[in-house]
Formats: C-alpha cells, structure tokens, sequence
C-alpha cells in the first residue's frame, strides 16, 4: 500500500455521505452512486485528484479536509481511485493514471488463505459478504468460501457452497445450535459470479450477480469466537482443516452493515476506495505475487496465503486476468 493511502487511513475518521460520480470534468457530472464514506477528521488538509480544463490533465491538489465531500462530489478523485471516464486506470500518488492491476486467487486442492481473530471479524445483528467466485465444482463436496467456523465454541460462520447442490449456504452458530440458510438459486460451474449474503437478525438474504437468490428467517447470530478468518477452507482455533473451495475467488469484501439490492448493484463492478462506511474487511486481491493479500480497509486484516509468511503447499495461486 502506498504511503499516501497508509497515512489517509491511519486517521481518525468521521462518517460524511459523498457521492460517487463518474466524469471527466466539473460540467459534465454522471451521477453512478450515493455511498457513505468515511472522510478523514484527523488533518487539516489532504489532497485530491483534480481535473485541470485548462490543460486536459489531472493534477494533484491540496484541499481542507472538511471539504472533501465537496470536492469528491464536483469530479475530484483521490490517489488509488479509478479514473473518471478511463475504466482499467487509477490514480497513482502523483494523480498519473496508471493501469489497475488484474489478479485472482486460484485454490485447487488443498489451498487457503488466514488472517487472525479480531473483534470486528465476529460479525454481529448485521452483515454483509460479498465476493467473486469461478467455482470448478460446486456440486461437488462441501467448500467453504469465507470461514470463522470450527467445531462447538469455534464456530461462528460459514459461507459454503456444495454437499447440498451447488447452492450458497450459510451457517451460524448460538450455542449449542447452529442455524443454516440455503440459496434457491443455484450457482454455476467455471463462471465467474458475484455472490452475497446480507444477514440482517433473524433474516438472511442471498444474492447472485445482483439479483435476490432466495433466503429465510430464524437464523441465529453469530456467536464470538477466537477461530480465524479463512477464505477458501475450514480452519479452527485448535487446527482442524477441512471443506477446501475449488475454484477462483476475487474482491471479497465483509460489511458490518446489511446492504440493500441497490448498494450491491451498485458497487458489485468497480473497486472501492476502502474508506466506504461500514466496510469490516476488503481483499482486491491485486498483488499478482507474495504472501499476502492485503485489506485495503482501515482495519488492517492483511490475508496470509498458505500456513506461513513463506511460500508453503496450502498457498493458492495468483492468476490473471480476475473477475470480468
């Protein structure tokens, strides 16, 4: 991550609603979404990707914080953000577009990635995750897709495909029961699809691409546990290994807040800044290379490949080109 981006988001921040425009200039404003972002209030001054009509250029420009929203609003951009008008660019710390990188994580056999237990990773009343997968087999055994579950005390939650039909499924856990939900819209085999679950107690929602995919009531919330956080597998507090996915997965992203159909539609396509309110967790998984896939969020869940900080057997492979 830049130092830029490491700096912004390393502040305190205050919720500010800003709207998300796609443009090339102040007067010709495409509205594409309203979506909370988390503006920074620890500084006085940041600086934005500013569109200069005097010489066609992007330029990079001071602004008092308070008015961020304003500026974001009038067609400025900030380092890391997508270029307005340029799909496949962003912005480098100096506003120069440059191309935005086109990774996935491949997991075929025995492959996962982990990030440790923390507070905000047990998800609560409301949630929300939602990601790309290319699943090779989803009729196939139980996979789990994004995992904090184990056996007992350990289990949390479990977005899972297979054992049942090629469905999405998720688990939660109050002690000593578990709950479990099923989509009615099944998934499709080496496709790539954007997947969802909102959880909003008692009621889960499943989406696919966008549009409802069944869901139901009663469900329990999760309980806290001290499990980590896998994607592409079961992994315990105490070691148990099990449920691997089979399959490409990119962009997954983890809310505390239950999106509506509109915000995933909305965003589902294009990458977020990072800063958006109520973003728990967000893995682009762009790196292309490493041990790590980073959170681009402000909480700092970087997502270790494999079983260690070095190249080992459980670590999936980087892959281009990721998600349509």
């Amino acid at each position: 991550m830049s130092p830029l981006r490491t700096i912004r988001r390393s502040l305190e921040v205050t919720l500010a609603a800003v709207l998300v425009v796609s443009c090339s200039s102040r007067d010709n404003l495409t509205e594409v979404e309203t979506e909370p972002l988390l503006a920074a209030g620890g500084q006085d001054k940041l600086t934005v990707c500013h569109f200069k009509q005097a010489t066609g250029e992007w330029e990079l420009r001071t602004v008092a914080a308070p008015a961020l929203s304003k500026h974001l609003a009038h067609g400025d951009g900030l380092p890391g953000d997508e270029v307005p008008g340029m799909p496949g660019y962003r912005f480098d710390d100096a506003c120069v577009p440059e191309l935005i990188p086109d990774y996935a994580l491949q997991f075929i056999g025995t492959k996962a990635t982990q990030t440790p237990d923390a507070n905000d990773l047990d998800l609560g009343n409301t949630f929300t995750i939602e990601l790309w997968i290319n699943p090779a087999n989803p009729s196939g055994p139980r996979q789990d897709l994004v995992s904090k579950w184990g056996a007992g005390t350990e289990a949390s939650y479990d977005l899972w495909t297979g054992e049942r039909g090629p469905y999405l499924i998720l688990s939660t856990r109050q002690e000593p029961t578990n709950t479990v939900a099923q989509s009615t819209t099944a998934l499709v085999a080496n496709v790539w699809q954007h997947v969802a679950v909102v959880f909003n107690y008692p009621n889960v929602t499943f989406y696919i691409n966008g549009a409802v995919a069944g869901g139901q009531g009663g469900m329990f919330t999760p309980q806290p546990t001290v499990s980590p956080l896998s994607l592409g597998r079961e992994f315990s507090a105490s070691g148990f290994r099990c449920c691997y996915y089979q399959g490409l997965m990119d962009e997954v992203r983890m809310w505390s807040v239950a999106r509506t159909q509109a915000q995933i539609q909305a965003t589902m396509n294009t990458k977020l800044r990072g800063i958006e309110a109520g973003l728990t967790a967000y893995w682009p998984m762009d790196e292309g290379s490493g041990q790590f896939a980073a959170d681009v969020s402000s909480n700092g869940h970087s997502m270790q490949l494999g079983e260690s900080s070095s190249p080992d057997v459980v670590d999936p492979t980087w892959v281009s080109p990721g998600k349509p």
